[in-house]
């Protein structure tokens, strides 16, 4: 945390760069499970000092990521809280699934699965086997029977094992 912050204060011109540095670092934290670092690196990237020059996007990327953490060290409750600090409703699909399953809406989340069809603007099907957002819900017959409408072949843990 205290890199990110002199990052910025001694090289403002590379916001964008140490804001992908940044989310990359959040989501590698939530791929690895790290939940409670997880939590407070999302909470410190969506400080003042740190969201100041960043673009929405990069700002609703960590609130969902940050969101996904608080969830899975066991407080929804916080989770909805960081959801809630951001206006969903003109986001693109991607944001609003990610809200979905968040808040374990699965019926909605299938429909927006649906929606964004084989590849959308952020995810593609790896995203499903790879993103923490999926931990629970792909566990759901819902995600499964939608996963396989929209790509032909069912999901499995394995993803070396799915067709090409």
């Amino acid at each position: 945390m205290l890199a990110h912050t002199l990052w910025r204060k001694l090289f403002p011109g590379e916001i964008k760069t140490a804001d992908n540095s940044l989310n990359s670092t959040l989501y590698n934290l939530l791929r690895n499970q790290r939940w409670n670092a997880a939590v407070e690196l999302g909470t410190f990237s969506l400080s003042p000092l740190m969201i100041k020059e960043s673009s929405d996007l990069v700002k609703r990327i960590r609130v969902i990521n940050t969101a996904i953490a608080t969830k899975f060290t066991g407080n929804l409750a916080e989770a909805m809280q960081i959801l809630d600090s951001v206006d969903w409703s003109a986001s693109i699909r991607e944001f609003k699934l990610a809200c979905c399953v968040i808040k374990e809406e699965y019926e909605d989340a299938a429909k927006l699965m649906e929606e964004i069809g084989r590849e959308g603007e952020m995810i593609e099907e790896l995203a499903y086997y790879e993103w923490p957002l999926f931990k629970d819900f792909i566990g759901t017959e819902l995600f499964l029977n939608t996963f396989k409408e929209i790509y032909g072949h069912p999901y499995t843990d394995n993803i070396t094992a799915k067709p090409t």
